[in-house]
């Protein structure tokens, strides 16, 4: 067998798996659109970037970065990865007064695709320091990198921070208005990620040198020499940009290697002087080949040894006992052949963190291996006690992976024969019945174990005519299409291999309509509606994208929805399934309306207009 040995350093296999696929990159296309200001005008001289991800492979290396810049009427013109899913987003150019307008980050599309950028939040242009580096003179000179944030994540794309130019040290704050800040050694390494997303214009303080003591052994008390350790930090997952997770990520990186007596001590920068509910994580994995990884360490108030919570702190040093696993050995084949070159795959699981009584979170870890030239693989580090997991087959790059199904516990090694797949050929079409240039794809496994709608999922982009093709195996799939007009779906069931039509049509969303009105009955133009509150309840399985992705949209779509009109009229997109909850409310000129539920029943147009009151 000649797989190569990974763990759970799957983002390294993945940058290395990149850069060869850059090598062989097919001939760009465009992504056209528009960046409007607040009030829906154009918007000259902003900047716009796109960040493309290998679709399913990882959340955390960025395949491709793209930037444009706004001309004439704020049109752009973007030149993408033909296949390659991409998120955006816009900032427009600082104003007199050092103001900063920005658009939320908007996703998922490909090239062929419109895609406008509605710059309607402001942030002054400001400076941040970091404190304490003093202490870290022996690291020598660091280098500093912006991780933007969102919704409580971070991006997969650093942006370099520039060296400290004003005399109290400060550095100007790139691009977007929140983020992590990130060191690096000169080496590139990491040295060290920022806990918490700080606004700019605060000060970043790195912690004091604190020495952690590990030492890891065996089940019979051996020490085991050559261990690795690596700190977690960041948690990501794709669903931060349209509410639709196909992938999570874990971000972690080496702080030590164990000695001949499996002791290492650690110089980290993690505060160790924090009162025990506001301690930052300092969660460590411990790794030795042959043997299944273990995870310790300090989780806000909570403390953990070999994945279990203990009610007391170990004293001096933090332990490790590492089970002895064999790795798992599979194959993937092509009949006969063995699978092309650069073929890789990769096992998404679940963990068991346990806590009291014997209950346990839910622990997410990715584990990738190369597959070899004889088609064989070999995955060290997994452990044996899984919630669930699911392999994934990643033969070409920029295309869907292929997806065996979720199980129940670690999942067999698979000896996977991509000669017995199906291909589905996919035309999807918008709600103008014309080809859905660019638009982003979903297909979804239904049945089987599942744990949630993320497992399964597939994110992959159509091209110009609106075409893609996908491999997948046997059973009962359900493909899915959403953009701010509108959503289509198709259910297929793959009994065979060969190819397979597949037709989507989108139909636009069902709309709430009606009039705004003074309580004296004269009609309110000009108002916009915010969203009040949304909530799900139950559904059905195959419309749970579709509601992770409306819930995600909606706050965006109410925002580009047109005003009211001279004689109050409103036009608001509606939830096209009833597992969602929707209020909204008017709001012009700091008054607000009684609210109103963006629910509509079985007869959408032909109901009666709704009749809104500004308080």
């Amino acid at each position: 067998m000649d797989g190569v040995r990974t763990s759970a350093w799957w983002w390294l296999v993945a940058a290395l798996v990149a850069a060869a696929a850059k090598a062989q990159e097919p001939p760009r296309r465009p992504l056209l659109g528009r960046v409007l200001d607040a009030t829906g005008a154009p918007l000259e001289h902003a900047q716009v970037m796109f960040v493309g991800l290998e679709s399913g492979l990882t959340v955390d290396t960025a395949r491709d970065v793209v930037e444009a810049t706004s001309g004439d009427r704020g049109r752009y013109r973007a030149m993408l990865l033909p296949g390659l899913p991409y998120f955006g987003f816009a900032r427009g150019p600082t104003t007199a007064d050092g103001q900063v307008t920005f658009a939320e980050v908007r996703g998922w599309f490909g090239a062929g695709a419109m895609v406008d950028f509605r710059c309607t939040s402001s942030a002054p242009l400001q400076t941040t320091a970091i404190r304490g580096l003093e202490a870290w003179n022996d690291d020598g000179p660091l280098q500093r990198f912006v991780r933007p944030s969102f919704h409580g994540g971070y991006l997969p794309m650093p942006f370099a921070m520039a060296a400290p130019s004003a005399a109290d040290g400060s550095s100007p704050w790139p691009s977007m208005p929140r983020g992590f800040v990130e060191l690096r050694r000169a080496d590139g390494s990491m040295f060290w990620i920022s806990p918490p997303a700080l606004d700019p214009g605060k000060d970043f303080v790195v912690p004091p040198p604190r020495e952690v003591r590990c030492r890891v052994v065996d089940t019979a008390g051996a020490p085991l020499a050559g261990a690795s350790l690596h700190l977690r930090t960041l948690a990501s997952h794709d669903g931060l940009v349209d509410g639709i997770e196909t992938m999570r990520g874990v971000f972690e990186y080496p702080v030590g290697t164990t000695g001949k007596d499996g002791v290492a001590v650690l110089r980290l920068p993690v505060p160790d002087d924090a009162p025990p509910g506001s301690r930052p994580s300092m969660m460590i994995v411990a790794r030795c080949q042959g043997f299944a990884e273990q995870l310790g360490g300090s989780r806000g108030a909570d403390f953990f040894v070999d994945g279990r919570k203990c009610e007391e702190r170990p004293v001096g040093e933090l332990p490790f006992r590492l089970q002895a696993r064999p790795p798992i050995a599979g194959t993937v084949r092509i009949g006969e052949q063995p699978a092309p070159p650069g073929t890789v795959v990769r096992l998404r699981a679940v963990a068991k963190l346990y806590m009291a009584n014997n209950s346990y979170m839910h622990d997410p870890r990715q584990y990738v291996a190369q597959v070899g030239a004889d088609g064989a693989f070999a995955m060290e580090d997994v452990p044996t006690d899984l919630h669930s997991s699911q392999w994934l087959v990643h033969r070409a790059a920029m295309q869907p992976a292929f997806v065996l199904p979720m199980v129940v516990g670690r999942a067999p090694s698979p000896q996977v024969d991509l000669g017995d797949i199906a291909t589905l050929a996919i035309s999807v079409f918008d709600t103008r019945s014309g080809p859905a240039s660019g638009r982003a794809i979903y297909l979804q496994r239904l049945g089987g174990a599942r744990t949630s709608a993320r497992e399964g999922v597939i994110r992959a982009v159509v091209d110009n005519a609106g075409r893609s093709r996908i491999e997948v195996g046997p059973g009962d799939w359900q493909l899915h299409c959403f953009d701010d007009d509108g959503f289509g779906s198709a259910r297929l069931v793959v009994g065979e291999a060969g190819e397979h039509a597949v037709e989507v049509r989108m139909s636009a969303f069902p709309r709430i309509r009606g009039f705004l009105h003074t309580a004296d009955g004269k009609p309110v133009a000009g108002a916009k509606f915010e969203l009040r509150t949304t909530g799900r309840t139950g559904g059905k399985p195959e419309d749970a994208l579709l509601a992770s992705w409306f819930g995600k949209a909606l706050p965006q779509l109410l925002t580009a929805a047109e005003p009211t009109g001279a004689d109050g009229s409103f036009s608001l997109v509606a939830s096209p399934v009833d597992s969602i909850r929707v209020v909204a409310r008017a709001n012009f000129e700091g008054r607000t309306s009684d609210d109103l539920e963006l629910v509509v029943g079985e007869s959408p147009d032909t109901a009666a207009p709704q009749q809104l009151r500004l308080r």
